[in-house]
């Protein structure tokens, strides 16, 4: 008899040949933009989440209300429900975009309520900005909380999926390029899409790292207009194959450790010199000014050119090739008596 380990739910295997996908969740929503249809495996899944990023102003919410007008220009209900913006600015941005077909805009930042509203207003597609301005009355913490942001976003892929509608989730980024929250943000969804400023100013970067269902590391080459504002999606887009992801699992392996702790006067100075023969122009008043620290606080600075210890550094060695490199620059006079003093 099998020990009892769990709690029995009402969950069941299934052999693979038993399960039935309807005609309703294959049928793919297109963009009506093939290039962005491509990269995306044949247009959006009914019941699919696409997470979408972009830093400030790089034309999120812009490229998103574009490729809405396009899909309700297709008979499609559209929703697009923002949690930072107002209608009247979602309505300007919009005008500026040249949208003409007509969607529904809210500003409901509640998951459940939005939930009700979408399912009531029969939608066919739904997308919201930002996940960090959303909350679910279940989780008791402040929007934008890490726990907060997990528990919205799993109740709207649960929407999602249940409702049987694509859905895109509009997500900040942090300062290191990744996306603001938890990591299962990423894991949970099905598309992970960021946006990029490309070289040149009238082209915008649109990358899908993460698509269970289609291609990854297409990159969109998006026609961007920059002085009204908007794409020009009846442009031909180029599609290029993109790097690996700068934080991948591999790249991070490479990066060196940090190190724990403060740094000793003798490991900042030997940082600072060797900032200094790499950049000399910007870093020889940086490296002026450490020393002018340190000489405040031992009552002087001096080298013995002996043996070239500096308060009991303990790299001798190392200390004395960049001591003799910088000996070399226009910047510094060495004085040839002992103890050895560099004048900046």
């Amino acid at each position: 008899m099998p020990m009892d380990l769990f709690d029995r739910g009402e969950g069941q295997l299934i052999n693979l040949s038993d399960i039935h996908v309807s005609d309703e969740l294959k049928k793919r929503l297109s963009t009506y933009v093939p290039p962005i249809d491509h990269a995306l495996g044949g247009g959006f899944v009914n019941g699919g989440v696409l997470l979408f990023g972009g830093e400030p102003g790089v034309g999120k919410s812009t490229l998103l209300l574009q490729l809405l007008d396009r899909i309700a220009a297709h008979g499609h209900r559209c929703v697009y429900d923002s949690a930072e913006e107002s209608a009247e600015q979602l309505k300007m941005t919009s005008e500026r975009a040249l949208v003409t077909h007509d969607f529904a805009i809210g500003n409901i930042p509640e998951v459940h309520e939005l939930a009700g509203q979408v399912q009531e207003y029969d939608a066919d597609i739904l997308v919201i900005d930002s996940i960090q301005g959303f909350f679910t009355n279940t989780c008791d913490k402040r929007p934008g909380s890490i726990t907060q942001l997990s528990e919205s976003c799993n109740h709207c892929i649960k929407m999602a999926k249940g409702l049987k509608i694509p859905l895109v989730i509009i997500c900040q980024l942090n300062t290191q390029g990744g996306f603001k929250g938890p990591k299962d943000l990423e894991h949970n969804v099905d598309v992970v899409g960021k946006l990029f400023h490309g070289k040149d100013r009238a082209i915008k970067r649109l990358i899908f790292e993460k698509n269970r269902f289609g291609p990854t590391l297409i990159e969109n080459l998006l026609p961007w207009l920059p002085d009204v504002g908007r794409y020009n999606l009846d442009q031909e887009i180029a599609q290029v194959q993109a790097a690996k992801p700068a934080d991948s699992v591999e790249e991070k392996k490479k990066k060196p450790a940090k190190r724990k702790g403060r740094l000793t006067d003798e490991e900042k100075l030997l940082l600072v010199a060797e900032q200094f023969l790499e950049y000399p122009e910007k870093s020889h008043r940086m490296l002026a000014q450490f020393l002018v620290n340190v000489a405040g606080h031992y009552g002087s600075f001096a080298i013995s050119e002996h043996d070239h210890t500096m308060f009991g550094y303990k790299k001798p060695d190392k200390f004395k090739i960049l001591l003799a490199r910088m000996a070399s620059m226009p910047h510094f006079t060495m004085m040839s008596r002992d103890p050895i003093t560099l004048l900046v």
